[in-house]
Parts: structure tokens; C-alpha cells; sequence
């Protein structure tokens, strides 16, 4: 595997470790009873998503009253509740 490709795999896991940590966190200070890891990858993963939409501009197209940082706001919330039914054992 390419060094440069190496470094990027493991920024993101070490910044992936670190969203788990603040979730970890969050949850314990506003006494969230969820899977702190399950929790963080949904951020993750929405996160990723969401910045890919500046990126490609194809939102644009599609829904071009978009306000990309009302979307986050009104999501995120949704996003750090502990999920009704759990993935994970």
C-alpha cells in the first residue's frame, strides 16, 4: 500500500478515536444512555456526507434552496440521541 495512502487510513482512524472520545463524553455529561461508538459513526458518517455536498455541487441541481449548515444544525441533535434499537449486541 502507497505511504501517503498509509498516513491518510490512519489520520482517520486517529480522528475517528477522537469523535468517539467527545461522544463518550457527551454522553456521559448529558446522561445519554447510548452507544457512544454507534453514536459517533452516525456523526461520522453524516458528516462525510454532508461535506461531500460542497464538493460535487450536484445538490445544487437538485435542491438548490439547500442551507447546508440549517441541515447539520437540525440534524445533528437527532444524530446524538441513542438509537431506539441497537445495532450492536
Amino acid at each position: 500500500m502507497d505511504v501517503q495512502v498509509l498516513a491518510v487510513d490512519a489520520a482517520g482512524h486517529e480522528c475517528l478515536a477522537q469523535v468517539v472520545e467527545e461522544i463518550t463524553l457527551y454522553c456521559r455529561n448529558n446522561r445519554v444512555k447510548g452507544d457512544a461508538l454507534e453514536i459517533a459513526l452516525r456523526l461520522w458518517t453524516f458528516v462525510h456526507g454532508a461535506a461531500s455536498l460542497p464538493i460535487d455541487q450536484d445538490y445544487l441541481a437538485i435542491a438548490p434552496q439547500l442551507d447546508l449548515d440549517r441541515l447539520v444544525a437540525n440534524a445533528t441533535p437527532g444524530l446524538l440521541a441513542p438509537s431506539r434499537r441497537s445495532s450492536r449486541g
